[in-house]
């Protein structure tokens, strides 16, 4: 059996076609647990009415405490010998799960099978990134998947995937941070590495992934940059100690974020809403010491923008950042 968990809050308008594509599956022994995550709209009275018409689905209610502690939630009472994850805005092929468990209940070698998704913005259909465009099979080794997942090498997410239900006995979500599949996969990567279990990742397009116009990495990008860089920082730190060897690897993805983050600082003044810690800013410079003459160009405009803003949490991080570009100017 698979158990499928699906966290719910604030999705009235998506979450019939979300449970309809669950209980529609080829695959029928299912148990369906849908975590009403405190939904202050139609959410929970949909979910039980649902409850009434198939009797594999269970219904939790609980107080909201975001994403990762819905799926706490739901991990605490699922049964089955695989465990899957959809979210309650996202929908899937009818033959998602048979394909899923055809691969994994055939390798004992395997942990996870994973297919490709789509993304569904507006009803437009679109590949979410081109290098997981895969033609073939794809196999990552237990012993390669913390540094394959922090890097992107492979599609990251935990709603794309079905799990073998004995990785979790020692694993769950991190509860209150965003981002926090990024941090799961961290906490993943040890047991597959242990249990030397692999993913099998089938180059089929099964699921299709809703991005809406109010989601935090759409409206909120500054925002949820910084999400991905705190949760780097907090990932490097533990990996100094926990004996993961993932260090290195996670302080290549934390450059690779900074750039992005100052991409958005440099492009797009809806960015500039939070105050940004001195260490990231400092950061933020090392790295582009080798590109100052730009950086200069482009924090002076920006410098020169932000004269018109009142709101001095706005200014505050831009103007440091130039300050400390100009102070390092002066060792050139």
């Amino acid at each position: 059996m698979i158990s499928v968990i699906i966290p719910i809050y604030k999705v009235e308008e998506y979450l019939d076609q979300c449970v309809s594509s669950v209980i529609n599956q080829t695959y029928t022994d299912l148990e369906v647990i849908l975590v009403d995550d405190g939904s202050p709209d139609h959410c929970p009275k949909m979910c039980d009415e649902w409850a009434t018409k198939d009797s594999r689905i269970k219904v939790i209610h609980k107080k909201n405490g975001g994403l990762s502690d819905a799926r706490n939630a739901g991990l605490e009472v699922a049964t089955g010998e695989y465990f899957a994850f959809l979210d309650s805005d996202d929908y899937i092929e009818p033959e998602m799960y048979h394909t899923l468990y055809d691969i994994i209940k055939q390798d004992d070698t395997l942990g996870i099978a994973s297919c490709l998704f789509y993304t569904d913005t507006d009803g437009k259909i679109d590949i979410m990134d081109k290098k997981w465009d895969f033609t073939n099979n794809v196999i990552v080794k237990g012993d390669d998947f913390g540094r394959n997942k922090i890097l992107q090498e492979t599609p990251h997410p935990v709603w794309n995937k079905l799990y073998r239900a004995d990785l979790f006995q020692s694993v769950r979500f991190r509860v209150g941070r965003v981002n926090e599949d990024m941090l799961f996969m961290y906490d993943l990567a040890k047991i597959m590495k242990s249990k030397q279990l692999n993913e099998f990742i089938i180059p089929k397009y099964l699921l299709y992934y809703r991005i809406r116009n109010n989601s935090i990495c759409r409206n909120d990008e500054s925002f949820f940059q910084l999400s991905i860089i705190d949760n780097l920082q907090l990932l490097m730190n533990e990996s100094l100690h926990d004996n993961s060897g993932l260090h290195d690897i996670l302080y290549l993805q934390y450059k690779q974020e900074l750039y992005t983050l100052v991409h958005l600082l440099r492009t797009d003044p809806s960015n500039r809403k939070y105050s940004i810690r001195g260490d990231i800013f400092f950061d933020c410079v090392q790295l582009h010491q080798l590109d100052i003459e730009h950086l200069l160009r482009v924090c002076a405009n920006q410098e020169q923008q932000l004269k018109e803003i009142k709101d001095i949490a706005i200014i505050k991080p831009i103007l440091s950042i130039c300050k400390k570009i100009k102070k390092l100017k002066k060792h050139f």
